[in-house]
């Protein structure tokens, strides 16, 4: 039984290969020159697909790695702001709130007339 099964393996393989021949003597022919050079850019994107797949996947790990909370951006950003207008303030408690009304934006730093 398991002579059979390896005869009839070997056998599929020919027939594999036979028609792999086939197809290579067709599409060489003149009439399919033009299917041959869509099938070389489509190779060569797909190989560009895969680099941007690897490179997207590479930048999202790195991501993720240095994610930084929109608020403690925005904080650690008005408080350099603020020492540099205003360096004589020993300490200042920069007050960040989300917007209230989406047209002026998403968030709102209160700390303007306390200064």
């Amino acid at each position: 039984s398991g002579l059979r099964v390896h005869h009839v393996d070997f056998i599929m393989m020919k027939k594999v290969e036979k028609l792999e021949e086939e197809y290579g003597d067709v599409v060489a022919q003149p009439k399919f020159s033009k299917l041959n050079e869509l099938m070389e850019e489509n190779s060569k994107l797909e190989y560009q697909k895969n680099q941007l797949e690897k490179a997207i996947k590479s930048t999202e790990a790195r991501l993720d790695a240095h994610q930084v909370c929109i608020s403690n951006g925005l904080i650690a950003s008005f408080d350099a702001a603020i020492k540099a207008a205003f360096p004589s303030l020993k300490s200042v408690t920069v007050v960040i709130t989300p917007n209230t009304n989406p047209k002026f934006g998403d968030y709102q730093c209160n700390n303007a007339l306390s200064l």
